[in-house]
């Protein structure tokens, strides 16, 4: 494979779209990484984040004064909660299906879309749209 190619293989479909394929993104971030660490670190945000937002919103709402803080943290955190959930099932089921073990990558091309997902992570809500749609419109990459 040519240098550069996993990297516009991966990005090609996204660009024509405008939406970045999560499952792709997903598959060479476990063939970087490894299945353990990519599986523990989208549990951790689903399951660690998940239940620390739910208190701060609990505690934003019925708290006598209803700190604005408590709320925006807490929706933040939520958001970033469903991201994770969201990314954590896609990765089991890429797993599932041994993709990640047939990729092979070239860790300096990779970085662009890396960090475009990264920065996707961090806005609520919009992996979960994004995965629903892909899933719907069959692109499973």
């Amino acid at each position: 494979m040519k240098r550069g190619e996993i990297l516009q293989r991966g990005t090609e479909s996204s660009s024509s779209q405008g939406v970045i394929n999560v499952r792709k993104v997903i598959t060479l971030d476990i063939a970087l990484h490894g299945t353990k660490f990519i599986l523990a670190e989208f549990a951790f945000g689903a399951f660690i984040l998940g239940p620390i937002a739910i208190v701060e919103l609990f505690f934003g709402v019925t708290a006598p004064k209803h700190p604005l803080f408590l709320l925006i943290m807490g929706g933040i955190l939520l958001g970033i909660a469903l991201n994770s959930l969201t990314l954590l099932l896609v990765a089991l089921d890429v797993t599932s299906r041994k993709r990640a073990t047939k990729t092979r990558i070239e860790r300096e091309h990779i970085g662009k879309t890396t960090l475009i997902f990264s920065l996707l992570i961090l806005l609520p809500l919009i992996l979960p749209i994004i995965t629903v749609y892909q899933v719907l419109r069959g692109r499973d990459g």
